[in-house]
């Protein structure tokens, strides 16, 4: 078997891996974008893996378009919380599981360690499709272990609020971040 279909093999393989990466976040705006984007990753594997066992040309391919996650385009506005994020902040616990979203960092992480080794021994150009893969991978796996501490850190500030201010700004502080996650989701391999 030679070097192209060998690494074909291997990233065909990443994708079922990938697709059943689940995540929960505080909100469900955040966690479909980042499905939406793990998707297009998945997406974006099948399309260089058909490049490489088939030798198809397939740079013109478009990859599906965004989720419409309706967010604001300006960081300094403030986004709005979900009515589940509020409920759960008045009790006193931040919904979602922060460590679903280390463990999708970790996955996307494993599917970098496994594009990178089966790219290490091909010249080709098609060898080449998978920087953007490894690097928007890279990208959000970094994003999601951010927005995990984030809401590990929030959820212990909540469990110690005394008053309605500081649970207010444990809202705004969770509520800029599934914001930010949920950004950098949408832009994941678009084109």
């Amino acid at each position: 078997m030679d070097d192209r279909r060998r690494a074909a093999r291997s990233i065909v393989a990443t994708v079922p891996q990938l697709l059943g990466v689940q995540v929960e976040t505080a909100d469900t705006a955040a966690a479909e974008a980042v499905a939406g984007a793990i998707e297009r990753i998945a997406e974006g594997l099948l399309l260089w893996h058909d490049r490489l066992a088939l030798g198809a040309d397939l740079a013109g391919a478009a990859a599906a378009p965004p989720p419409q996650v309706p967010l604001p385009d300006d960081d300094r506005t403030t986004p709005r919380a979900s009515a589940a994020l509020r409920a759960g902040v008045r009790r006193g616990r931040l919904p979602g599981r922060p460590v679903t979203l280390h463990l999708a960092a970790a996955e996307l992480r494993a599917a970098v360690r496994r594009i990178t080794a089966a790219t290490a021994d091909l010249t080709d150009p098609a060898a080449g499709g998978a920087s953007a893969i490894v690097d928007q991978c890279l990208c959000l796996a970094t994003e999601l272990d951010t927005h995990a501490d984030l809401l590990q850190v929030e959820g212990d500030r909540l469990a110690n609020a005394e008053s309605s201010e500081q649970r207010d700004q444990v809202l705004a502080r969770v509520v800029r971040g599934e914001h930010r996650l949920a950004r950098v989701a949408m832009v994941t391999l678009t084109p």
